[in-house]
């Protein structure tokens, strides 16, 4: 996917591992990932790379982690200076990961969505995966990612719950989605 993409824009891809909960919980995987974004920017020219052009892409759980290091940008290094290119990705990024029993902005339930006959036992067995892990403690502060060192309303955790200052601060954003 990483190959493709670079064949594609003709851009230097670098994809970075992070640590992973629960032997690394946050702020770990954020630390990882802004750490990434600050060295790719300060070595850029080694890589063949133009700083004033860098773009930031995760998937899932590194959207989440790529909403994050737009957050703690406060020098601008995310960004694309012709302004012709989104140059922040979210591919089915996780942008609420609050628990889904505590919701108040919206609701959910498998009626919601229409989902063809042959798909719903592959869809709803990924759903009920995630559910299942936010059912055994609803209380989302101690989950394996946060263990109680923040709580799912940290907008580095869950950038639904940043401020409209703070997501004043986000560039031109893609985000790709899933069917279901």
């Amino acid at each position: 996917q990483m190959q493709y993409i670079a064949e594609q824009s003709g851009a230097v891809v670098v994809f970075p591992e992070y640590r992973l909960a629960p032997e690394n919980p946050f702020p770990a995987p954020v630390e990882d990932a802004w750490g990434t974004v600050q060295w790719v920017h300060a070595h850029a020219a080694e890589l063949g790379a133009d700083p004033a052009k860098l773009m930031v892409a995760g998937d899932s759980a590194g959207g989440s982690l790529t909403n994050a290091c737009v957050l703690q940008d406060e020098k601008g290094i995310i960004r694309i200076k012709n302004g012709r290119h989104p140059v922040v990705e979210g591919i089915y990024p996780s942008w609420d990961g609050s628990d889904y029993h505590e919701q108040t902005a919206y609701t959910w339930s498998y009626d919601a969505y229409e989902v063809a006959d042959e798909d719903k036992k592959l869809a709803y067995s990924r759903i009920d995966r995630i559910k299942s892990s936010v059912d055994k403690d609803t209380d989302s502060s101690n989950s394996l990612y946060l263990q109680g060192h923040t709580t799912s309303h940290d907008p580095l955790v869950s950038a639904v719950f940043a401020t409209d200052e703070q997501l004043k601060k986000f560039p031109e954003t893609v985000i790709v989605a899933a069917e279901y």
